[in-house]
């Protein structure tokens, strides 16, 4: 069976990790061997993005009823929040959701690098606080110009050139509207622009 991963890693300082991560899948007729997430042409599990893989087990798991997911501490960083997991299922067409919201780290959290994560339902998944965090995150990193000039998501196509010119060209604007109705009211001015 062929299973369809998305990784999304926390979009604040610090979230990404350089460590190797791991996973496993158990479902109701079986478990995976521990699986390696890796990728040689790329660097995985920075700051604010999702990775994607795709999984071929030897034998059918039936339906997914939780995963256990942790990393070997490597690297200078190895620190990790992970949001969520997404897996789907590509011949049955079924998709779980695994809500994570935690740090995999010894000096942050509970200090554990390994989470067992169920299945979330759909009471878990529209909880005010998950819904909160996820939008409030994307509309501060992503949607607000100024502020994401500096803290970019790594999987925006949008740099941060392009953003720092939109806000100087924004700012710009001010100033010139500015100067254009200065002193209009008061004493007459006779010069041109």
């Amino acid at each position: 069976s062929s299973y369809e991963l998305a990784i999304q890693t926390g979009p604040w300082r610090g979230s990404g990790t350089t460590a190797n991560v791991f996973i496993m899948l158990v479902g109701e007729e079986g478990q995976s061997s521990p699986i390696a997430l890796a990728d040689e042409k790329k660097v995985l599990f920075t700051r604010g993005s999702t990775n994607e893989f795709l999984l071929l087990l030897p034998g059918n798991l039936g339906k997914l009823q939780y995963l256990k997911i942790w990393h070997d501490l490597s690297g200078i960083d190895s620190s990790w929040y992970l949001s969520y997991v997404i897996i789907r299922n590509t011949q049955a067409s079924e998709q779980y959701i695994f809500v994570c919201d935690h740090w995999l780290a010894l000096e942050k959290g509970d200090g554990s690098v390994s989470r067992v994560l169920q299945v979330s339902d759909s009471k878990e998944l529209t909880s005010f606080g998950i819904l909160f965090r996820t939008k409030t995150s994307k509309e501060i990193f992503d949607g607000h110009l100024w502020i994401s000039a500096v803290a970019k998501p790594s999987k925006s196509t949008f740099t941060r050139v392009q953003r720092l010119t939109c806000c100087m060209s924004i700012l710009f604007s001010a100033m010139i509207t500015n100067a254009m109705f200065y002193n209009i009211g008061n004493t007459p001015d006779n010069s041109t622009i």
